[in-house]
This record gives structure tokens, C-alpha cells and sequence, in this order.
């Protein structure tokens, strides 16, 4: 009954993106039975001071696959309150189910502020809460790791050393709106797989 996915994302912008694939990630290693716990993890930039990045927010339907990409420059409760105006009409028209208007996102507090909820409210929309530190549940979080690995092979393949940023945002948006269906479905519906 889940009309759509939505998430704000950030993608690093490198200059010489080949030489940033290239090289050597580090990890963060936990302990096995530490798993996602209070304090374990954080919402928080992870590019860096001074780094320039692609902020968008993205949309996923089972059936549908990406159907929304918006670029934004800073997420808080004024851009989201207008982003529910704009799109969540468009977005429960093109993606009805049941003739329900429910929907899932993070707990991202600018996603969840007065304004915003009830923005959504008025639409008649319906929200869809996942737990506290539970990405997992939410199939979209999947799909950004699939397009980054997309956007790291593309760059090795095609030998990309020099990139100015406004080919790297339009390839990153390329490469989301160009994930097939098929993947975004098989990975929507592998969550009850997961909650169990």
C-alpha cells in the first residue's frame, strides 16, 4: 500500500573522481552484537567541511522505479514544507495505491517539523514511521548504494579524471533516473525478508 519511498541524499563532488575511486576505503568495525544501537550512529554530513556535494531528494515506487530527482542546497523545514506542496499531488497521483496516500521516510527532523507534517496532512497523506536507526527498512537506502557503485564503475570505465560539477550532478541524476525498475521492485519487496 506504500506509494512512495522518499530520502534526501548527498553525493561528494572530486574534481578527479577516478583517483577518488581508486583509492583505499576505510571501515568502521563493530562489535557483532552492536548492530545499530543508541549512539552507535548519527544524522550528520558525512563529506567534511569545505567539501562540495550534489544534495538531492529522491523518490522511489514499487513499479514505478525513480520517479522524482529535486537538487536542493539546504535541508530544513522550509524547503521540505514547500518540496510536500509542490510534489506529494503530483507524486499520490502518479503512484495511488488502494487509493491510499501513504508514504515512508527517514526520521530526519526537518522531514517530520510542524510545518512540514502538516503540509502533508492537508494533502491527505499519510505517513508510514519506521523505527529510530533503521535504515534497513527502508528500501531506498539500497538503492542510493546501488547508484553510487553505478556512478564508481561508470567512472573507472569510461576513465574519468576530469569532471566539472555541473557534469557530475547531471551524471549522478542520470545514473538514479536510469536504475531499472526491476531492481527497485525486487528491492522493495525484499523487506519483509528483512523484518523478519
Amino acid at each position: 500500500d506504500v506509494c512512495f519511498y522518499l530520502d534526501a541524499k548527498s553525493f561528494k563532488y572530486k574534481r578527479n573522481p577516478l583517483a577518488s575511486v581508486k583509492c583505499t576505503r576505510s571501515r568502521v568495525w563493530r562489535k557483532k552484537n552492536e548492530g545499530l544501537m543508541k549512539g552507535c550512529t548519527a544524522k550528520a554530513s558525512k563529506c567534511g567541511t569545505g567539501t562540495k556535494k550534489l544534495d538531492v531528494m529522491v523518490c522511489i515506487s514499487h513499479g514505478k522505479g525513480v520517479c522524482l530527482v529535486e537538487k536542493f542546497n539546504k535541508m530544513n523545514g522550509s524547503y521540505f514544507t514547500s518540496f510536500v506542496g509542490r510534489q506529494f499531488p503530483k507524486l499520490f497521483a502518479e503512484n495511488q495505491k488502494r487509493g491510499r496516500k501513504l508514504w515512508i521516510q527517514d526520521n530526519c527532523p526537518s522531514q517530520n517539523c510542524k510545518s512540514a507534517r502538516l503540509a502533508w496532512e492537508t494533502e491527505g497523506a499519510e505517513l508510514l514511521k519506521i523505527p529510530a536507526r533503521s535504515p534497513d527498512l527502508n528500501p531506498i537506502e539500497n538503492v542510493f548504494h546501488l547508484a553510487a557503485r553505478a556512478i564508481d564503475k561508470e567512472t573507472v570505465e569510461q576513465c574519468i579524471t576530469k569532471e566539472s560539477y555541473e557534469d557530475f550532478c547531471s551524471r549522478v541524476i542520470r545514473t538514479l533516473y536510469n536504475i531499472p525498475v526491476e531492481v527497485i521492485d525486487r528491492t522493495i519487496e525484499s523487506v519483509d525478508k528483512r523484518i523478519s
